[in-house]
């Protein structure tokens, strides 16, 4: 796919679904994961999950240095970069998106796009198409309101990525009713912090909550895909 063939199917959202949805067929079959995430601040640009390390948020560069910088000098359970990591040689996207080669297997990368960077989102996505490392996941996101939007972001990422690069919906970031249309976009990842299951007093029946994996996995359900339990380890909601 080329930036402009994205750009058109954004104006096609019917067929941006079923393009999308093909694409994830092709890749997963039926198969849609659901996968914890630590609780992390909303990125204004990006943030970066990276194995058990802390998550960085925003970074004002996003190469290799600034990237290791960030995992030793985070603090506390946001993870949040320091604020003065713009010395050192930057390697960042027009948008402040992270360069492919910044990135490593098994990374997660969620992206805040607006609309006045959608061609620059495009133009992205095709460059991390032909470098992105195996195990890779993005999620990306649009801050403001604006429901199609966002749906919009999903499967242009499933259309354009192949299928070693996964595409998340975050319930978090994308509300969970949205996170759960985003499977129609082609999304195949769930994700975002999990709930515990809780009692509810003197009954001792679960009290529903979609956000646990058990509730996202009927989300998934209802949709007409099969859930797989991935990463049940990250950090849980209280």
């Amino acid at each position: 796919m080329t930036p402009a063939e994205l750009a058109r199917l954004f104006d096609q959202p019917a067929e941006a679904g079923a393009r999308a949805q093909a694409a994830r067929a092709s890749h997963f079959g039926r198969r849609v994961q659901v996968r914890g995430t630590p609780p992390h601040p909303p990125p204004t640009v990006a943030a970066l999950l990276r194995g058990a390390g802390p998550v960085v948020v925003d970074l004002p560069g996003w190469s290799q240095e600034h990237v290791a910088r960030a995992m030793a000098d985070a603090t506390g359970r946001s993870g949040h970069a320091e604020s003065d990591m713009s010395s050192g040689t930057c390697a960042s996207a027009a948008p402040g998106w992270p360069e492919p080669a910044a990135l490593r297997a098994g990374d997660r990368v969620v992206l805040q796009v607006d609309r006045a960077r959608l061609g620059d989102y495009f133009e992205y996505l095709v460059r991390l198409a032909a470098a992105a490392p195996e195990g890779l996941s993005v999620a990306p996101y649009c801050a403001l309101a604006g429901g199609l939007m966002r749906l919009h972001l999903i499967a242009a990422a499933r259309v354009a990525l192949p299928g070693r690069v996964r595409v998340e919906a975050r319930h978090d970031l994308l509300g969970i009713r949205l996170a759960q249309v985003a499977l129609g976009f082609g999304a195949d990842t769930l994700a975002g912090p999990l709930a515990q299951t809780r009692k509810l007093p003197l009954a001792g029946v679960p009290r529903p909550d979609e956000a646990t994996p058990a509730g996202l996995a009927a989300l998934i359900e209802r949709a007409g895909l099969e859930p797989v339990l991935d990463d049940m380890t990250s950090e849980t909601l209280p």
